[in-house]
């Protein structure tokens, strides 16, 4: 059974900043492994350096673990305790999250677009996905908490601007569309959904209705 490692990969060159640190089992260490990068700073300039001058890397083992879980929580602890993210020194441009992949621009599915089918698909299941609030009211307390933390707080000029940005209002010939007369076919479709909404609320907050 492999045993897993944290390690940290020395670069001597000046390409790069000097310090990698990572998780992975000891065999691929031992057979020569220094670390993947993946982020679009490093990722280019990390594949050329192993490529055209392999002896300005060097990595060492800090810690053994008998779990991957254990040696990425390690991993992420380090992360987080050297702040490797805002730090200069470090390689690395993400804190390991205990699964492989990362997360930010160090993840693997960082700058891939799903194709147009894909989208559709998942739009389309997450339209069929009930919501995890649907029927949940907010206790007294929770209200109050809410209010306690929203109680004095000021907006910042950027917030408020890009409030007003989001929140524009209609053109005018959205206007005109709004005021045109609504047929009578249109308003009989208005009021069935406007039921189907009703009821299915009603049905949510009601658990002796669900069945009916």
């Amino acid at each position: 059974m492999s045993q897993y490692v944290v390690y940290i990969t020395f670069y001597t060159g000046n390409k790069l900043p000097p310090f990698y640190i990572g998780s992975t089992t000891e065999s691929r260490v031992m057979a020569g492994y220094n670390g993947s990068v993946s982020s679009n700073r490093y990722k280019a300039i990390w594949r050329q350096e192993r490529k055209d001058n392999p002896h300005l890397f060097k990595t060492i083992i800090i810690q053994r673990f008998e779990t991957e879980l254990e040696a990425k929580t390690r991993e992420e602890v380090l992360h987080k305790k050297l702040g490797v993210v805002n730090n200069d020194l470090y390689i690395n441009r993400a804190v390991a999250n205990g699964k492989f992949g990362g997360s930010g621009d160090n993840s693997s599915r960082f700058g891939i677009r799903d194709s147009e089918k894909t989208r559709k698909k998942m739009s389309q299941a997450a339209k069929n996905r009930p919501s995890n609030r649907l029927g949940k009211t907010f206790t007294e307390e929770s209200i109050q908490k809410i209010k306690e933390s929203l109680t004095g707080r000021s907006l910042s000029e950027e917030h408020i601007q890009h409030l007003h940005k989001k929140h524009k209002p209609f053109s005018e010939v959205t206007r005109q569309k709004m005021r045109k007369p609504k047929s009578e076919a249109h308003k009989q479709k208005m009021r069935e959904a406007w039921q189907v909404r009703k009821n299915q609320s009603t049905k949510a907050t009601n658990p002796d209705l669900a069945s009916l």
